[in-house]
């Protein structure tokens, strides 16, 4: 009913095109790969549990406090995902709406804004 049967399997001499030994004599990893040497960090960091800023610097510090700019270098990002909620006005009274920000910083000498999507929601 199934295809391939769940109890599908094939034997190790009906593989074929494997090499005769294991890792295979030629096995270098050094010239066959992309090496990602002193490539930029990225880090992902959600802070909208912290509190409400509108503010991309107050995100940026509560994310720093969790990973310490001591650890990024020069061209390092960091995404940084924050919220502000607020009672509105409705025009039938007022209601919870939340903003939502992300911003990705990147270091350059001191961290810098490069970005920030928003979204908005009630509730």
């Amino acid at each position: 009913s199934a295809y391939p049967p769940s109890s599908h399997r094939h034997t190790w001499s009906q593989i074929d095109s494997k090499p005769k030994t294991y890792p295979p004599s030629s096995h270098n990893h050094d010239d066959r790969y992309l090496r990602l040497v002193n490539a930029p960090r990225a880090v992902y960091v959600d802070v909208r549990s912290t509190g409400n800023t509108s503010t991309a610097s107050t995100a940026l510090n509560w994310a720093l406090a969790i990973h310490p700019s001591s650890g990024f270098r020069d061209n390092d990002h960091i995404q940084v995902r924050y919220k502000n909620r607020y009672v509105r006005g409705t025009g039938n009274g007022s209601a919870w709406w939340t903003d939502e920000y992300t911003t990705t910083f990147v270091k350059a000498g001191a961290w810098r804004a490069i970005a920030t999507s928003t979204n908005g929601f009630w509730g």
